[in-house]
Order: structure tokens, then sequence, then C-alpha cells
């Protein structure tokens, strides 16, 4: 959703132009268009990467609002997606996972074969 890691480069480190303002500006128009957009964030903790929504929200496409539902921490993403899964009582194969790291998109694919991982 942005360029950096909140709990690495700070509140106002973190990029919001460019590519990832333009997919909060796709991900924010599939919300209103009917579609469930969550957050799966490797952050240390959730309220700095709900600040950057909160103080930074003139610059967001995305309104922290449109979140259903949050993983934030430390921990792999396919059991945030897991998590969120179970929370929302949605099957995996509904679920499209976008990060800008191969690294997690691997861990997903892998892991969780009938979640659509896609690689920005």
């Amino acid at each position: 959703l942005w360029d950096g890691v909140v709990s690495e480069d700070g509140l106002h480190g973190v990029g919001l132009s460019g590519p990832h303002l333009e997919l909060q500006e796709r991900l924010s128009a599939l919300q209103r268009a009917g579609r469930v957009v969550c957050l799966a964030s490797r952050n240390a903790a959730e309220a700095d990467v709900l600040q950057v929504f909160e103080e930074r929200a003139a610059e967001c496409a995305l309104k922290r609002e449109q979140l259903v539902a949050c993983e934030v921490h430390l921990g792999p993403k396919p059991d945030s997606l897991q998590r969120l899964a179970e929370q929302l009582s949605l099957g995996l194969d509904s679920f499209v996972f976008i990060d800008d790291n191969a690294f997690e998109i691997e861990a997903v694919r892998a892991t969780l074969p009938e979640v659509l991982a896609w690689h920005v």
C-alpha cells in the first residue's frame, strides 16, 4: 500500500505516491463496488500501521474504514490469511493476496495454493 515498512521507516518515511497510490485507488474502487478488502501486514505494531491511515489520510486513497479486517504482526502472512478467512467465515479460495515482496508471494503460494497470490 506504500513504499517502505512503517516499523522501520516511520510514519512519514513511507511513500504514498506513484504505483502505491494507484494500488490504493484500485483497492478503494473495488471496496466501493462491494469487494471485501483486508490488510495483512508484517509490522511490529498494528497501531503504527493504522496511524498512517489516520495521520496521513489526505494522502491515502484507501481509507481505514474501507478495511474490513486487519492482521498486523511479525508472523507469517499465510497465517494472517488463514485467520482472516476464519474471522470472516470466507473460504481461502475467495482471497486475492497482493504483495510487493516475492518471498511473501511464494510463501502464500506454497502454503495456501487456493489463494490467488499476485506480485506487484
